[in-house]
């Protein structure tokens, strides 16, 4: 079974937007999940960009 688990995940933008802080889930094979905001004010919000963790884990695997 494919799951996604996110474990204390933080992320904070380099001019110090916090974005997420403390987030902990499991998105288990099946399930669907969108984490959305405000689109950047310099980018289309039609733009699908990628962010690495600033902390916590980003599991993602097969059981």
């Amino acid at each position: 079974m494919a799951t996604v688990r996110l474990d204390n995940v933080t992320k904070v933008f380099p001019a110090g937007k916090r974005v997420l802080k403390g987030v902990s889930l499991t998105v288990e094979e099946g399930e669907f999940l969108v984490l959305a905001g405000r689109p950047a004010a310099a980018s289309p919000p039609c733009c699908a960009r990628h962010h690495r963790p600033g902390g916590g884990n980003l599991r993602v695997g097969f059981v």
